[in-house]
């Protein structure tokens, strides 16, 4: 198609691909950087500063990104969770999903092993009733 050659089709269809590519990035570095120079975004993805600054907006507006834009330095500065009391009994945690999963699942094997004891309890009783009987 003469479009995806060198129209504006092309041109659109690249920009929407590096925003998502930006998008994606954005999320998932959030876990494994403290903070981003946009202009080094901007090298990596040769997307323009405007564009970077409003996907990131965007993005923190969604509270898909814990983030803040420091004007001066020009920078994405990722705001860490603030640490959490984690005493048996108390029922708030830190925003992680690792850390929530690793408590469902938790509570799930406790659930489980109370159900496969009193299966058993349940198993010895019926053995123990035919041997009366």
């Amino acid at each position: 198609m003469r479009e995806f050659q060198n129209g504006s089709l092309k041109t659109a269809l690249l920009n929407r691909f590096k925003e998502e590519a930006l998008r994606i990035f954005l999320i998932e570095s959030q876990n494994q950087y403290e903070s981003l120079s946009i202009a080094r975004i901007q090298d990596q993805f040769k997307i323009e500063e405007p564009m970077i600054i409003r996907q990131v907006s965007r993005l923190i507006m969604k509270k898909q990104l814990n983030a803040k834009i420091e004007n001066q330095s020009q920078t994405v500065i990722y705001e860490k969770p603030k640490p959490v009391d984690n005493k048996p009994g108390n029922a708030s945690y830190e925003n992680n999903d690792r850390q929530e999963m690793f408590h469902l699942q938790n509570l799930y094997l406790e659930k489980i092993s109370n159900m496969v004891e009193a299966n058993e309890r349940c198993m010895d009783l019926l053995i123990n009733q035919n041997y009366y009987i």
